[in-house]
């Protein structure tokens, strides 16, 4: 992960590792603290309230999707629905 934050702005990350949430987060924490990244993120039971600590320390904010998928951001506006999520940055708009 740090190589590809020294070389691209990260804004999106994609979390399905069966299980292994936790440590990808540990491991993430650097770019985490940039705020700029928004997690979709599929937690399993087990890990949730472990990977709900990590995010809230680090000011980042949960939204529930569907089933075992979150959404995770920090410094931005998220709405959602069961149909739709709508993403609103406040330097780029409204990406939906």
């Amino acid at each position: 992960m740090k190589e590809l934050r020294e070389k691209y702005d990260v804004y999106v990350i994609k979390v399905d590792v069966e299980g292994a949430e936790v440590s990808v987060l540990e491991g993430s924490l650097e770019t985490l603290k940039t705020g700029k990244a928004i997690l979709i993120i599929e937690i399993q039971p087990s890990n949730l309230h472990s990977v709900q600590e990590i995010l809230h320390k680090l000011g980042y904010k949960i939204v529930h999707i569907e089933g075992l998928n979150y959404l995770a951001y920090k410094n931005r506006a998220v709405q959602s629905n069961s149909n739709h999520i709508l993403y609103v940055d406040k330097f780029k708009g409204i990406i939906s």
